[in-house]
């Protein structure tokens, strides 16, 4: 059974993550934890994962979401890791917006802000993008969008940036 704990070190990590991307998360209240052990998946390593609490757990914590991260990845892996993989998580928990008022749905039943778990945006394997290209709208958005970001980081990093923050 895994072991898991509350750490304040990863809510300190997601904090400017949420301001600068993901504004609407400032709304919900988001629980961190580390679990000792990476988990494998389908022959993969999870470093990370993002879940909604069940019933019970609401009614017991008052979360209205959860991110959970490997305590071993976490120990082995850069600065530039750690913001890459808490930003990877937090883009998971979605606020499920009213369509007609744009502000946030609520459940009727308990009266919180209604979150959904959002997929990856791509998963395709690298032998089908080599030997079918771009064949899909939703690669191709996440392709095009690639090259503007390398010209970014290649001036952050003329600039002694790296990731948005000073390198050191």
């Amino acid at each position: 059974m895994p072991r898991y704990n509350v750490d304040e070190e990863l809510e300190k990590l997601a904090q400017p993550i949420i301001q600068a991307h993901h504004p609407d998360l400032k709304m919900l209240k988001i629980a961190y934890l580390f679990r000792e052990e990476a988990s494998i998946s389908q022959d993969k390593v999870v470093a990370g994962m993002a879940c909604k609490p069940s019933p019970r757990d609401y009614a017991l914590h008052k979360v209205d979401a959860i991110v959970e991260i490997a305590k071993d990845v976490w120990e082995e892996a850069s600065p530039q890791f750690r913001q890459a993989l808490m930003d990877h998580e937090l883009s998971h928990i979605r606020v499920v917006m009213d369509a007609d008022t744009g502000t946030p749905k609520m459940d009727e039943a308990t009266n919180k802000i209604m979150v959904r778990i959002a997929h990856h945006d791509i998963e395709e394997f690298e032998g089908v993008l080599q030997r079918h290209g771009d064949y899909h709208k939703n690669l191709r958005s996440f392709l095009e969008a690639w090259p503007a970001r390398k010209e970014e980081q290649k001036a952050a990093k003329k600039a002694g940036m790296t990731a948005g923050t000073p390198a050191s």
